[in-house]
């Protein structure tokens, strides 16, 4: 807020802006999480389940990146509507 209030930046314009690419990091943060062995769910029997430590589990970074591309989808048909 200070650095706003020093450039004289309004600050909705500023987090107007910077929304847009908010879910396109979380997608790729969770990847991060999958990477290190951090992002998965419990114990399943679903097919489309990955093996961690020969325990099959769910895919929980799969299902939030799926919706994270699908909010910065609807933000940026959004944006993209307004003047």
């Amino acid at each position: 807020m200070l650095y706003l209030n020093i450039k004289n930046i309004y600050f909705l314009k500023m987090a107007d802006t910077v929304i847009l690419g908010m879910p396109l990091a979380q997608a790729i943060g969770t990847w991060g999480n999958f990477i290190n062995g951090e992002a998965h769910g419990g114990a399943t029997n679903v097919p489309w389940g990955i093996l961690v430590v020969s325990v099959k589990e769910n895919a929980s970074f799969l299902y939030e990146t799926r919706w994270d591309y699908r909010l910065f989808i609807v933000i940026l048909r959004f944006k993209k509507n307004k003047k």
